[in-house]
This record gives structure tokens, C-alpha cells and sequence, in this order.
């Protein structure tokens, strides 16, 4: 049996295939995420650098539905959630949507108000 379904922009093919010898089930789940990575590119061409029309928000990548459904990712705490989304867009550019992103420090230029 085979089973397609999009969510989120990305395609899942679900086949499973019972051996009644046997008695064991063998399921395969099959994420493609080109459709993401075109659009992904597409939009870090675009002058606004990943900003809504207001300024309010940034969206600076998509990542796979897949990864953060991993158990281990699930068992990390909240920080340790965002540390690991961060490195993992520096380390996958194809995954973000901005050409770059913003770091923010104590000596790059910028000024934050709180």
C-alpha cells in the first residue's frame, strides 16, 4: 500500500507491506522536500530579507517536518531547541530563506532596544 499526502509543503509517501509467514510488518515513510528548497531559494532572492510588509516578524528558514519529530530532538529543552534549529540553518543554507542571518552581538555594529 502506498499513500501520498502533502503537508507543510512537503510530499510524504507511506508504503507497508505485511509478511503473514513471517508475521512481521515493514512500514517506509518517505519525506521530498524539493518543492521547500526551490521556494527556500526563490525567497532569499527577495529584497525584503525574510520580513513581513511591518517589520514585526522574520521568517529566516523551513526546515523538515521530519527533524522535529526525532525523538531526540524532542528530548532536548526549549533552549537547546532553538540552539539546534540555529546551527542546524548555518550548517543547511538550502533550508533557510534569508541569505544570511542576523547575528546580533556585543561588537557587530548593531543596537538593541529593550
Amino acid at each position: 500500500m502506498i499513500k501520498d499526502q502533502t503537508f507543510n509543503g512537503e510530499t510524504y509517501w507511506w508504503d507497508s507491506d505485511y509478511d503473514p509467514n513471517t508475521g512481521k510488518l515493514a512500514y517506509k515513510e518517505t519525506h521530498y522536500i524539493g518543492d521547500i528548497l526551490e521556494q527556500n531559494a526563490a525567497q532569499q532572492k527577495e529584497a525584503n530579507n525574510g520580513f513581513t510588509p511591518d517589520r514585526t516578524m522574520r521568517m529566516i528558514g523551513r526546515i523538515p517536518v521530519a527533524l522535529t519529530m526525532d525523538p531526540d530532538y524532542k528530548a532536548l529543552p526549549e533552549v537547546g531547541k532553538q540552539l539546534f534549529l540555529r546551527w542546524f540553518l548555518e550548517q543547511h543554507p538550502e533550508c533557510r530563506t534569508v541569505d544570511k542571518l542576523l547575528h546580533v552581538g556585543a561588537n557587530d555594529g548593531h543596537i538593541l532596544i529593550k
